[in-house]
């Protein structure tokens, strides 16, 4: 197959900070502090997904290379690569693939009765319903992924602040039952999604400024105020000189 075996082991041992290609879906994704490990990437269901093959060296090139054209050969028999994958890793652990929709269900179950009031349990189920389950509902709990988070979290992570910082938590708390309970034995997927996402950018609300024309007359109100001469003052010195706030009020 062409494109194929771009890499080598040296390149593997010396490549730096990046994402680096093998071909047919394969990639070696070295962390800034030079960390190695090997994904693989495709389309499955329209949307692009990451599959993680293991850390190097416990996991060679030639592992990675065969673990890729597996998935290659799950998704022409049109198969999830991640559901394949943790059937042939844990066969005799579980009778089934875990999801995280099942997992996150078995965890509401047991907060339940720990949640303070029926509103508060329908907001959990609500928002893992509405924001979490269309994304991560039928993937198997130990394929999770980082890149699954973010794009569970992108539509409203700037849009709705409030509700992606509750989902990221209580998507957050169904990994750790998961971890807990022994479904997943791989790191938490939520950590670092933050930094990828972006900083929240805050909602500026400017205050309506009054037309010029009614400026005379709001003048002469001033001086029928009852506030203290000095408030007066500083709001008639504030109109004629356009000062900042700031300025006005610590000057000497």
């Amino acid at each position: 197959m062409a494109g194929l075996n771009k890499l080598n082991d040296a390149k593997v041992r010396a490549a730096g900070f990046g994402r680096h290609s093998d071909g047919g879906g394969l990639y070696l994704r070295v962390e800034k502090n030079l960390a190695r490990r090997f994904v693989w990437r495709g389309t499955w269901s329209g949307r692009e997904i990451e599959m993680g093959l293991g850390p190097y060296p416990d996991t060679i090139l030639a592992t990675a290379r065969d673990l890729a054209a597996q998935a290659r050969r799950d998704l022409l028999a049109g198969l999830d690569p991640r559901v394949q994958r943790e059937k042939r890793v844990a066969p005799t652990r579980y009778e089934r693939v875990v999801a995280f929709r099942d997992v996150a269900e078995e965890f509401l179950a047991l907060k339940n009765p720990r949640l303070s009031n029926a509103k508060h349990r329908q907001q959990w189920q609500n928002t893992l319903a509405t924001y979490a389950y269309p994304v991560l509902g039928q993937i198997p709990i130990n394929a999770v992924q980082p890149i699954d988070i973010i794009r569970t979290l992108q539509p409203i992570w700037h849009t709705k602040s409030e509700t992606a910082r509750r989902v990221l938590n209580r998507i957050d708390n169904v990994i750790r039952h998961a971890t807990v309970s022994g479904r997943r034995t791989l790191a938490n997927p939520t950590t670092g999604v933050v930094n990828s996402l972006g900083r929240k950018r805050p909602i500026v609300e400017h205050h309506t400024s009054m037309p010029w024309t009614e400026v005379p007359a709001f003048l002469k109100q001033i001086d029928g105020l009852a506030s203290a001469q000095a408030s007066r003052l500083a709001l008639e010195f504030t109109i004629l000189t356009a000062a900042r706030s700031g300025e006005v009020r610590l000057a000497q």
